[in-house]
Protein backbone atom coordinates (compact mmCIF):
# COMPACT_ATOMS: atom_id res chain seq x y z
CA UNK A 1 0.00 0.00 0.00
CA UNK A 2 1.29 3.67 -0.31
CA UNK A 3 -0.58 6.83 -0.76
CA UNK A 4 -0.29 9.77 -3.37
CA UNK A 5 -0.48 13.61 -1.95
CA UNK A 6 -2.22 15.68 -4.48
CA UNK A 7 -2.50 19.63 -3.33
CA UNK A 8 -4.70 22.25 -4.72
CA UNK A 9 -4.40 25.77 -3.55
CA UNK A 10 -6.86 28.34 -4.40
CA UNK A 11 -3.73 31.55 -5.13
CA UNK A 12 -6.69 34.00 -4.50
CA UNK A 13 -8.10 32.55 -1.46
CA UNK A 14 -5.08 30.94 -0.32
CA UNK A 15 -7.76 28.01 0.32
CA UNK A 16 -6.18 24.61 0.18
CA UNK A 17 -7.44 21.29 -0.38
CA UNK A 18 -5.09 18.33 0.45
CA UNK A 19 -6.79 14.85 -1.60
CA UNK A 20 -5.08 11.49 0.29
CA UNK A 21 -5.52 8.38 -2.26
CA UNK A 22 -4.13 5.14 -1.14
CA UNK A 23 -3.17 2.37 -3.44
CA UNK A 24 -2.72 -1.14 -3.09
CA UNK A 25 0.76 -2.76 -3.95
CA UNK A 26 4.14 -1.30 -4.01
CA UNK A 27 4.60 2.07 -5.87
CA UNK A 28 6.92 1.65 -9.24
CA UNK A 29 9.43 4.46 -10.01
CA UNK A 30 6.97 5.43 -12.74
CA UNK A 31 3.80 5.77 -10.75
CA UNK A 32 6.07 8.13 -7.97
CA UNK A 33 7.47 9.66 -11.22
CA UNK A 34 3.62 10.34 -12.24
CA UNK A 35 2.68 11.09 -8.54
CA UNK A 36 5.08 14.68 -8.53
CA UNK A 37 5.35 15.42 -12.03
CA UNK A 38 8.89 14.36 -12.55
CA UNK A 39 11.98 13.21 -11.01
CA UNK A 40 11.52 11.89 -7.38
CA UNK A 41 13.61 12.60 -4.33
CA UNK A 42 13.24 12.13 -0.83
CA UNK A 43 11.47 15.28 1.20
CA UNK A 44 11.94 13.15 4.35
CA UNK A 45 11.78 10.11 6.41
CA UNK A 46 10.25 8.68 9.58
CA UNK A 47 10.64 5.46 11.49
CA UNK A 48 8.00 3.33 10.79
CA UNK A 49 6.25 3.44 14.58
CA UNK A 50 5.57 -0.14 14.22
CA UNK A 51 8.08 -2.34 12.02
CA UNK A 52 11.95 -2.21 13.12
CA UNK A 53 13.68 -1.44 10.48
CA UNK A 54 11.46 0.01 7.98
CA UNK A 55 11.26 4.11 6.86
CA UNK A 56 8.39 6.10 6.03
CA UNK A 57 9.26 8.35 2.88
CA UNK A 58 7.93 11.52 1.73
CA UNK A 59 9.05 11.81 -2.22
CA UNK A 60 8.31 14.93 -3.74
CA UNK A 61 9.29 16.61 -7.49
CA UNK A 62 13.14 17.38 -6.96
CA UNK A 63 12.40 20.36 -9.05
CA UNK A 64 9.66 21.42 -7.46
CA UNK A 65 10.68 24.94 -5.83
CA UNK A 66 11.68 26.05 -9.43
CA UNK A 67 8.18 24.77 -10.82
CA UNK A 68 6.04 27.45 -11.13
CA UNK A 69 2.70 28.30 -9.21
CA UNK A 70 3.96 25.37 -7.32
CA UNK A 71 2.42 25.18 -3.43
CA UNK A 72 5.06 26.00 -0.97
CA UNK A 73 4.06 23.25 2.34
CA UNK A 74 5.69 23.37 5.72
CA UNK A 75 5.08 20.14 6.73
CA UNK A 76 5.41 20.09 11.25
CA UNK A 77 5.70 16.85 13.47
CA UNK A 78 7.74 16.24 16.73
CA UNK A 79 8.72 13.37 14.90
CA UNK A 80 10.36 15.40 12.30
CA UNK A 81 12.68 16.75 15.52
CA UNK A 82 13.64 13.86 16.60
CA UNK A 83 14.66 12.50 12.75
CA UNK A 84 16.26 15.99 11.14
CA UNK A 85 16.28 18.17 14.29
CA UNK A 86 14.27 20.13 12.99
CA UNK A 87 10.53 20.33 13.56
CA UNK A 88 9.71 21.98 10.33
CA UNK A 89 10.49 21.36 6.73
CA UNK A 90 9.81 23.02 3.52
CA UNK A 91 8.85 21.42 0.08
CA UNK A 92 7.00 22.31 -2.52
CA UNK A 93 4.54 20.17 -4.72
CA UNK A 94 2.68 17.47 -4.74
CA UNK A 95 4.15 13.94 -3.32
CA UNK A 96 4.09 10.67 -2.15
CA UNK A 97 4.68 8.36 0.90
CA UNK A 98 5.92 4.93 0.38
CA UNK A 99 8.27 2.53 3.19
CA UNK A 100 11.04 1.14 2.60
CA UNK A 101 13.81 -1.62 4.55
CA UNK A 102 16.99 -1.53 5.50
CA UNK A 103 18.32 -2.55 1.98
CA UNK A 104 15.92 0.62 0.50
CA UNK A 105 14.31 -1.42 -1.57
CA UNK A 106 10.67 0.43 -1.81
CA UNK A 107 8.50 -1.89 0.12
CA UNK A 108 4.50 -1.81 0.32
CA UNK A 109 2.91 0.53 3.84
CA UNK A 110 0.86 -0.96 5.63
CA UNK A 111 -2.55 0.76 7.18
CA UNK A 112 -1.43 2.05 10.50
CA UNK A 113 1.33 3.69 8.80
CA UNK A 114 -0.37 5.50 6.55
CA UNK A 115 -2.90 6.57 9.21
CA UNK A 116 0.50 7.57 11.06
CA UNK A 117 1.87 10.06 8.37
CA UNK A 118 -1.37 11.68 7.80
CA UNK A 119 -1.24 12.81 11.40
CA UNK A 120 1.94 15.25 9.97
CA UNK A 121 1.17 18.83 9.88
CA UNK A 122 1.13 20.93 6.45
CA UNK A 123 0.69 24.34 6.27
CA UNK A 124 0.37 26.66 2.96
CA UNK A 125 3.55 28.97 2.99
CA UNK A 126 3.18 30.69 -0.11
CA UNK A 127 3.86 29.50 -3.65
CA UNK A 128 7.10 29.31 -6.05
CA UNK A 129 7.18 32.13 -8.65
Amino acid sequence: MFSTVQIDVDRDTKSMNVTYTRHTGTPTLATMQAAVGGSIERGFELASPTRPGITLDYWVNEDGLAVTDSPVMRYRSPDLDAGYGVGVITLAGNGIYSASNEDGETVAMRADEIKYVYKIKMYLAGFTH
